[in-house]
């Protein structure tokens, strides 16, 4: 074997150096002396880097971003949402609740049927409370008017009535009508004979049946007349037999029992 000149030494060190930092295969040149076995471990511990590359794998660690699934926990959330849902819902009871009863959810309304009317409960507060009830309007005796009603009909949920018609001209005559419970309790009467004044003779006048009695003051005195009833066929009262007064300056003061009084309140 030749002896190497310093130069060639220098060169192989650097080569052998380089291979052994760049992870490469060892390089076997010739043995100089121990260092030239000691920088090939070096070139192994080159293969050990990509043995500690593969802890890289650490990115198992990444898995655990799996966690992420508890996410899933989030999805209780969406059970929160159903409860909100149940407060415009929820289940009425069979039968019209106790006020003040205890309830769930809140804002709940329930309705039942009656016997004229509906009756409406409201879930406020934790308790029940029964809504007033409205009911169906109201009828007066002028709905009435046109057809009286007999004795023994039925007035159901009509409320209380107490209506009075004149039919002096018909065999019915006057018609006293009272609804207090489910039926009508009528009396039917003949009309009275209504003495109005007397004519000019001083004989003594009676008004005809279906005729009012219209009296007049005006200062001292006193004209008595008779007129068609313009309340027929309803009760006498001032807001429908005015007319018979005339108009200005005179005004009805009182209207019953087929008698209508007009006052002049500026006649002296």
């Amino acid at each position: 074997m030749f002896p190497m000149s310093d130069r060639a030494i220098s060169l192989w060190l650097g080569l052998v150096l380089c291979t052994a930092a760049c992870g490469g295969t060892t390089f076997e040149g010739p043995a100089l002396d121990g260092g030239g076995a000691s920088a090939g471990q070096d070139g192994g511990a080159g293969t050990g880097g990509s043995a500690a590359g593969g802890s890289g794998g650490s990115g198992a660690s990444g898995g655990a971003a799996g966690g992420g699934g508890s996410g899933a926990s989030g999805g209780g959330g969406a059970s929160g949402s159903s409860g909100t849902g149940g407060s415009g819902g929820g289940t009425c009871p069979a039968s019209p609740p106790a006020t003040g009863a205890a309830c769930d959810p809140e804002g709940l309304r329930c309705t039942y049927p009656a016997d004229c009317w509906s009756q409406n409960f409201v879930c406020q507060a934790g308790t029940w409370w029964q809504e007033p009830a409205p009911g169906p309007p109201q009828p007066t005796c002028e709905a009435f008017a046109g057809n009286p009603p007999a004795d023994g009909e039925s007035c159901k949920c009509l409320g209380w009535l107490d209506c009075t018609y004149d039919l002096c001209d018909t065999a019915r005559g006057r018609v006293h009508a009272i609804c207090a419970g489910s039926t009508w309790e009528v009396d039917e009467a003949p009309c009275p004979e209504l003495a109005c004044g007397v004519d000019a003779g001083g004989v003594a006048v009676t008004c005809a049946p279906g005729e009012i009695c219209v009296r007049t003051f005006a200062g001292p005195g006193i004209h008595e007349t008779c007129a068609p009833n313009p309340c027929a066929p309803s009760g006498l009262d001032c807001w429908c037999a005015a007319s018979a007064c005339g108009g200005s300056p005179y005004v009805c003061s009182s209207a019953a029992d087929g008698y209508v009084t007009c006052d002049c309140p500026v006649c002296a």
